[in-house]
């Protein structure tokens, strides 16, 4: 989230407050209260893609997950209740086409948000991503700002 935004949003909430006369320790509580964080998963067989991606995620408030093959998305969604998946197409064993299909048909999972950021960026490509469930596709190599765009778009959409 943008933090001009966010820093907005807080002083608009102390006027808020500040114009009551009195305030009850409910309502005081819910205007301090933190936005919760949102938690990303980012799934890439390349380490460098990784790295860049939960360095600009990070930057932008969220809680970052990482892994770099099915074996490890199996654990991480064992483990941790994510609001966004960042998934590559080519990876090793398991497609990330297989993976988003996988989630899209689990019952607890199919409302999770999928972005695909690929290098395959041939119409039948996203054509493919699409099918398999996707719910953006970016391709690589992206512009930051716009990948930080689709990704507060795509959490605002399913919230």
């Amino acid at each position: 989230m943008d933090k001009s935004f966010r820093r907005k949003m807080e002083q608009i909430k102390k006027e808020k407050l500040s114009e009551k006369k009195i305030v009850s320790l409910d309502e005081y509580r819910e205007l301090c209260k933190k936005p919760e964080m949102k938690t990303v998963l980012v799934v890439d067989d390349e380490k460098i893609m990784v790295a860049a991606l939960k360095k600009v995620l990070l930057s932008e408030g969220y809680k970052v997950h990482t892994a770099t093959n099915a074996d490890e998305v199996s654990d991480a969604l064992e483990t941790v209740k994510f609001d966004l998946i960042l998934l590559d197409v080519n990876m090793p064993w398991v497609s990330g086409l297989d993976i988003c299909k996988t989630v899209k048909e689990h019952p607890v999972l199919r409302d999770v948000p999928v972005i695909f950021v690929s290098a395959m960026k041939a119409a039948g490509d996203l054509k493919q991503g699409y099918e398999a469930g996707c719910d953006e596709y970016v391709t690589k190599p992206f512009d930051v700002d716009s990948m930080v765009d689709v990704v507060n778009r795509t959490l605002l959409k399913s919230s």
